[in-house]
């Protein structure tokens, strides 16, 4: 489905998802596009095509990486 914009830049899917946050700053969830639209800049992506699919978030900040790094004991002390 597309939008009434004159450029056809816009297009939609939708349909139901779910997630949850494994561990702090990460989102996982799972859903299914009722309705999709195929687009050759995302095509690794899939969450635009109509079916199921899967999409994992990660938020990384200047904390997240200070924690990464003093884990990996590269850090200055």
């Amino acid at each position: 489905m597309t939008s009434g914009d004159a450029s056809g830049t816009d297009k939609w899917s939708f349909g139901p998802s779910i997630g949850y946050t494994p561990k702090e700053n990460v989102w996982v969830s799972v859903g299914w596009n009722v309705s999709g639209f195929e687009d050759e800049d995302f095509e690794a992506a899939r969450y635009t095509q109509q079916g199921p699919y899967i999409k994992l978030r990660a938020k990384f900040d200047q904390n997240t990486l200070k924690g990464v790094i003093k884990g990996l004991g590269l850090g200055a002390e």
